[in-house]
């Protein structure tokens, strides 16, 4: 299972437009993405913010540990659920299209791929020392880009302020995966000051 998983993350971040076309072709089943794709990612993303605390503190605290995985967990479910939900009305709506939430959930999870494998890094390494590494969101939008067309069905036809309709989704989605998490973050900062580290 995790052979596959691996495999069909680094086909969407190294070649997008093959595994779009691939994932296209497939016959959409919503448990099988999110109990072989997306739940093992986030699982692995909660686990790398556990394990990076004994990675960055000299001595290893289990208190903050658990905080960095829950917070881990809940900002990218939160973030995830409610990103696929905003993409639906937006694909409802000035896009034009007819509403498909598990679609948009699927998409969602595949195009926030390079978003969750750079939070895995980075959970496991000391924080503040490679900020850089987050440049790589930057790679999202090429990423979204080809799967809005061939995955989602938005067409090349001219939108609004002489932007095509593929563009105009591309900037839309792309903020909802790069953004999402850390405002989500920022919320449970201050809904929850328990989870404060």
């Amino acid at each position: 299972m995790y052979k596959e998983l691996f495999k069909q993350i680094v086909e969407l971040i190294s070649k997008p437009e093959k595994a779009w076309n691939r994932l296209a072709g497939e016959e959409a089943d919503q448990e099988r993405f999110l109990s072989r794709y997306l739940f093992p990612l986030i699982g692995m993303l909660t686990l790398a913010a556990f394990v990076g605390v004994f990675f960055a503190d000299r001595v290893f605290s289990i208190e903050k540990a658990l905080r960095l995985a829950i917070k881990a967990l809940l900002s990218s479910l939160c973030s995830f659920y409610l990103g696929a939900y905003i993409l639906d009305r937006l694909l409802s709506g000035p896009f034009g299209g007819k509403s498909d939430l598990p679609l948009c959930q699927r998409f969602m999870g595949y195009a926030s791929s390079l978003v969750y494998v750079l939070m895995i890094v980075l959970g496991l390494l000391p924080s503040g020392d490679f900020f850089f590494l987050y440049i790589f969101v930057l790679y999202t939008p090429f990423i979204v880009y080809a799967g809005a067309g061939t995955y989602m069905g938005i067409d090349e036809t001219p939108w609004k302020w002489n932007w095509t309709r593929r563009t105009a989704f591309t900037i839309a989605t792309s903020a909802l995966i790069i953004f999402l998490p850390g405002l989500i973050d920022k919320f449970l900062y201050f809904l929850m000051p328990g989870f404060r580290v």
